[in-house]
């Protein structure tokens, strides 16, 4: 399980670095010059860089605190930019 946590941050780290170059969104050219945009990634990527810390640790106690981070990044961020959880009604399945 360890890995599979260590996996799914390094993903997120990676996610976090690149959502502040913008992609083909309608409104990612005016998000990404947005300072509140790149702070909630910078928010994001340092939550994924906990995660993954405590994955490779096998801490449980600095997983859940970095797990809270995770999700105020990205609550804050989908609350000012696409208050439509989740993000163009695509539900995420997990399969476990």
């Amino acid at each position: 399980d360890w890995d599979n946590v260590e996996e799914h941050a390094v993903q997120l780290l990676a996610a976090a670095t690149t959502i502040p170059v913008g992609g083909t969104g309608p409104n990612d050219k005016v998000w990404i010059s947005t300072p509140s945009w790149r702070e909630h990634a910078k928010k994001m990527a340092d939550a994924a860089a906990d995660a993954m810390a405590a994955g490779q640790n096998k801490k449980f106690d600095a997983l859940v605190a970095a797990n809270g981070k995770i999700v105020d990044a990205c609550e804050g961020c989908h609350k000012e930019f696409k208050p439509q959880l989740p993000s163009e009604g695509i539900a995420h399945a997990h399969a476990h």
